[in-house]
């Protein structure tokens, strides 16, 4: 169904599933309302397919699922559906164990394969749950966005949308998937709109699609996404996210910027003691892989072999995040 559909004489609003995936980290919540975001042409529904761990390999602080949903309620979503796991890293390193555990490319400063691997998961499960939902609703829902709760807090709507945001949907007619971004061949993969039936076709075999892909097109996700849309579009169009979306990806990624990033040695040491691997494993892991091909290498983790464990005793929280129970002080989290 289509917003130009009339009922009675009246415009439908487009039915509108935001999924959202990866760790509700401190501070990862809505700071304002989906509309404020999309526009208030459209009726929302919130998706949770989230571990039910705050961080990454910190096992103290849990998510309070229904607390998140009655926090995304009152930031206009009509409805909300959580479903929180525990997090598994070995599950999403065996999943990737042909490649290597961290890869540093001539793009990016390094990324890890299985974290590229739970992203594609988290969209899979994404698609199932939305699927799922729809038996129980007279509709189905005629936009599906995938994305992450820190993603949301760090966009804004083009200028070109006014009134605010008035004509998000209208404009995305033309698409069937929003998510091309730049002039490198890449796709979007922290957030992706597009029609429901379109989404559910491409991303529920995300995950498999991910863990067959040649290593030198799943080298981090924006490309991996390029060479999977481009062979599997077949027909559907392609749009720029860019034309409807300004970015401040200031300090978006992870714990912000503090000793915990995804970059960090301790960050590295902690999923290696995780991963129960020994040093002569990433040796051998490293030895194998760095040959492969000329567009990744595998980083040699001198300062993850050195690092000592009690600098990283701990989880910093960054200054002037706020977390759920401040955000939203009705909601207490026990």
């Amino acid at each position: 169904m289509s917003e130009s559909t009339h009922s009675g004489g009246r415009q439908h609003r487009p039915h509108v599933a935001v999924c959202f995936t990866g760790f509700v980290r401190n501070g990862g919540l809505l700071d304002r309302n989906i509309t404020e975001i999309f526009g208030p042409s459209a009726v929302y529904d919130a998706f949770v397919e989230s571990p039910n761990e705050r961080y990454e390999l910190d096992h103290t602080q849990m998510v309070d699922g229904q607390a998140l949903c009655r926090s995304l309620r009152r930031q206009d979503f009509r409805r909300c559906a959580h479903h929180l796991f525990k997090y598994d890293p070995s599950f999403f390193f065996n999943a990737t164990s042909g490649r290597c555990l961290y890869e540093s490319g001539k793009y990016q400063l390094g990324l890890y394969p299985s974290r590229t691997a739970s992203l594609m998961h988290g969209y899979t499960r994404c698609v199932s749950s939305i699927q799922a939902s729809e038996h129980g609703l007279q509709y189905r829902y005629d936009w599906v966005v995938l994305t992450r709760l820190d993603t949301l807090r760090t966009i804004t709507p083009k200028d070109f949308l006014s009134p605010p945001n008035q004509m998000f949907w209208p404009t995305l007619e033309r698409y069937d998937v929003v998510a091309n971004r730049g002039a490198l061949p890449r796709v979007e993969d922290r957030l992706v709109v597009g029609r429901r039936d379109a989404i559910l076709q491409l991303f529920a075999p995300v995950y498999d699609a991910f863990r067959r892909a040649p290593a030198a097109e799943a080298q981090y996700a924006e490309l991996f996404l390029h060479f999977y849309l481009k062979e599997n579009l077949r027909g559907l169009k392609l749009g720029p996210i860019d034309a409807y979306i300004d970015w401040n990806d200031r300090c978006q990624h992870d714990v912000g910027c503090s000793k915990w990033n995804k970059y960090s040695a301790c960050f590295l040491r902690r999923l290696v003691d995780e991963l129960h691997l020994t040093d002569a494993q990433l040796v051998a892991m490293v030895d194998r892989h760095a040959h492969d091909n000329n567009l990744f290498r595998c980083h040699r983790l001198v300062s993850l072999l050195a690092v000592n464990h009690t600098e990283c005793h701990t989880y910093d929280r960054p200054k002037g995040m706020p977390d759920m129970d401040e955000l939203h002080p009705r909601t207490r989290v026990t």
